[in-house]
């Protein structure tokens, strides 16, 4: 059996689900297309019911928010962590947009301290620039995917079309904390595409 975890780093894996979300995001937030934009996603009246029950049948899953974000054409999200401090958490990403689209994850240079910052959904997370930081990691995100986001990523739009991602935190239903990247891949076990 292939051990995932022997991947370095292991920051992303695709999912192949057996109910997929039904969102036009291009159709819901069509403003400003040339402009990055985070959106707040009502679950019940923007997604299908059939994904909401699924994704709420996972064991020990809370979702504490939906969320979608847009990159423009020839766009970058900057280099961000989602959390005040780089830690190890994950959410799934589904993203429609070109298909050469990329995550891209980094760490600091050696000596670089990063700050947090708030963002306009009144949460702290850090923010650095690319002269502070090395990639490690990059993968296009044009299936489902488990994606680590605790620790610096960002995105990158090449193409000549708008990128839409649906992201979805991941919570333990127990305590108010969230997912790692390791027990997000137990949770979806039976649907990790290899």
């Amino acid at each position: 059996m292939f051990n995932f975890f022997k991947r370095k780093p292991y920051v992303h894996q695709y999912l192949k689900l057996p109910v997929m979300p039904e969102i036009d995001l291009f159709k819901l937030f069509p403003d400003n297309p040339d402009q990055l934009n985070h959106v707040a996603i009502d679950p019940n009246t923007m997604l299908n019911k059939e994904f909401v029950d699924f994704m709420e049948s996972i064991p020990g899953l809370r979702i504490p928010s939906w969320e979608g974000f847009y990159t423009p054409p020839g766009g970058k999200i900057w280099i961000h962590g989602d959390a005040d401090k780089v830690e190890d958490f994950a959410r799934l990403n589904f993203t429609w947009g070109p298909d050469d689209s990329e995550l891209v994850w980094w760490e600091p240079k050696p000596g670089i301290e990063l700050k947090p910052i708030v963002t306009t959904f009144g949460v702290n997370y850090l923010r650095a620039e690319e002269h502070q930081c090395n990639p490690i990691h990059r993968a296009v995100i044009n299936k489902p995917s488990i994606v680590q986001v605790g620790m610096l990523h960002s995105t990158w739009n090449p193409g000549p079309g708008g990128r839409w991602t649906l992201a979805i935190p991941l919570a333990e239903r127990s305590e108010a904390k969230r997912v790692s990247f390791e027990m997000a891949i137990a949770m979806f076990a039976d649907y990790l595409e290899k």
